[in-house]
C-alpha cells in the first residue's frame, strides 16, 4: 500500500468537505435541512481525517500508539454508522418536509446506530470489529460485517424512501430531486465492493465524497431555480420553462398560462405585519402545490404575492375546473383556518395562440390583463 497516496487522497476529501461546508455556511439563512446537511459534511470530514491518521500510524510503536489507534478505530467505526443515520434523517426531511414527523421517526432510526455504537465500544476489548496486531497493524474483526450492514442498511433505507417518493410524485423537479437522493448509495457501494478486491486505496471514502458532492451540486442548482420563501420554482426558471414549452411544436394538448395573486395582500402586510404576509404567501403556495401535484403542471412564484401555473389541457373547460378546485380549497382553508383574516385569489389565464399571443410576453400579458379584469369585477360587486 502506498501510504503517502492514501493519506493525500484523504486530505483531498477533507478539503472538499471543508470547501462545501464554507459554501453552505455563507448562505444568508441556515435552514433546518442545511443543518442536517452540515452535520453530514462534518461527519464525513471526521471519517476522512480518522482514516488518514490511522494509515499514518500503521506499524508505529511509540508509547500510547495502541491506545490512540484504539480510540481512532472507535471514532471511525461510529462515524461510519452515524453518517448513514444522518443521511436517512436528511432524506426523510427532504421527502416529507415535516420536522415533527422526522422527530417521531428518528426514535426508530437511531436504534441500529445505538446498538452498533455499543458493539464498537465493547470491541475495544473484544476486537470483534477492529482488532489490532502487536504492531498496530489494522485488520478486520470477526464481526466487521456488522459495520457494513449498518452503514449500507441506512443508505439503503434512505434510497428506498427517496425512490418510493419519486414514484409517487408527478412533479418533474421533485422526481429529479428524489432520484438524486436515491442514488446517493451507488458510489459508496461501488467503492466498497472495489475495495474488497483492490486494497490500499480509500475507494469507499471516495464513493462517499462523490455522492456528497453530487447532492451538493444538485442543491446549488435548486437554489438557482427555486424560490427561497416557498420552495417552489422561481420567476427565472418559469421564463426558461415557458420558452421551452412554447417552442415545442409536438404538443398533443393546448398550452395555458395561469396567473394569480392574493387579494388585498397589502392590507394583510399593513395590518398584521410582513411576517404574517410571508405566512400567507407560504400558505397559498402550499394550496397550489396540492392542486398541481396530481398532474404535470409547472408551478412558480411569479413575484411578490403572484403565482403562475403552466399547464397543458384539452380545452378551457379543464382550466375552469382547475380554477374552481383552487377556489374551493382556498374557501375551505378560510373556514377551517386560525387566521384573523380571509384570503382570496384573483386568477386570469390565457391560451397560447389566442388573441395573437404567440410568444412568452404576449401570453403573460394576456393572462395579466384578464387577472385585473377579474379584480375589477370583484371590486364592483363589493361596492354594490
Amino acid at each position: 500500500m502506498d501510504k503517502c497516496l492514501y493519506v493525500e487522497l484523504c486530505v483531498i476529501f477533507v478539503l472538499v468537505m471543508v470547501l462545501i461546508i464554507c459554501n453552505v455556511k455563507r448562505q444568508c439563512a441556515i435552514l433546518f435541512e442545511d443543518k442536517l446537511f452540515l452535520s453530514i459534511l462534518w461527519t464525513a470530514t471526521g471519517i476522512f481525517t480518522c482514516d488518514g491518521v490511522q494509515v499514518l500510524m500503521d506499524g508505529l510503536t511509540f508509547r500510547g500508539a495502541k491506545n490512540m489507534d484504539t480510540f481512532l478505530n472507535l471514532v471511525f467505526s461510529n462515524l461510519t454508522g452515524l453518517i448513514g443515520f444522518l443521511w436517512l434523517a436528511y432524506t426523510d426531511y427532504k421527502v416529507n418536509e415535516d420536522e415533527e414527523q422526522l422527530k417521531r421517526n428518528i426514535r426508530w432510526y437511531v436504534i441500529p446506530f445505538v446498538l452498533f455504537s455499543l458493539l464498537t465500544f465493547i470491541s475495544s476489548w473484544t476486537g470483534w470489529i477492529y482488532p489490532l496486531s502487536a504492531h498496530s497493524i489494522h485488520h478486520r474483526g470477526r464481526y466487521h460485517v456488522i459495520q457494513m450492514i449498518v452503514s449500507y442498511g441506512y443508505l439503503g433505507w434512505a434510497a428506498y424512501e427517496a425512490w418510493t417518493a419519486c414514484k409517487r410524485t408527478e412533479q418533474k423537479y421533485l422526481k429529479t430531486e428524489y432520484c438524486t437522493l436515491a442514488h446517493f448509495i451507488v458510489f459508496p457501494m461501488i467503492g466498497g465492493i472495489l475495495q474488497e478486491f483492490v486494497s490500499g486505496y480509500p475507494l469507499f471514502l471516495a464513493g462517499i465524497a462523490i455522492s456528497i458532492l453530487m447532492v451538493f451540486i444538485k442543491t446549488q442548482n435548486q437554489q438557482i431555480t427555486r424560490d427561497g420563501l416557498t420552495g417552489i420554482n422561481n420567476r427565472r426558471y418559469l421564463n426558461k420553462y415557458l420558452d421551452t414549452k412554447i417552442c415545442n411544436r409536438h404538443r398533443k394538448k393546448k398550452l395555458f398560462f395561469v396567473l394569480m395573486d392574493i387579494d388585498s395582500f397589502k392590507e394583510i402586510n399593513d395590518t398584521y405585519g410582513h411576517i404574517e404576509g410571508d405566512a400567507a404567501i407560504i400558505r397559498v403556495a402550499g394550496i397550489l402545490k396540492e392542486v398541481c401535484c396530481g398532474g404535470n403542471d409547472f408551478l412558480a412564484r411569479y413575484g411578490g404575492d403572484e403565482f403562475a401555473i403552466v399547464c397543458e389541457r384539452e380545452d378551457c373547460q379543464e382550466i375552469e375546473n382547475l380554477l374552481q378546485k383552487i377556489h374551493e380549497i382556498v374557501a375551505f382553508v378560510n373556514e377551517t383556518g386560525d387566521t384573523e383574516y380571509e384570503m382570496w385569489l384573483s386568477i386570469g389565464y390565457a391560451e397560447l395562440g389566442e388573441c395573437g399571443a404567440k410568444n412568452q410576453d404576449q401570453l403573460i400579458g394576456l393572462a395579466d390583463q384578464r387577472l385585473y379584469e377579474v379584480k375589477r369585477e370583484r371590486k364592483k360587486k363589493k361596492q354594490q
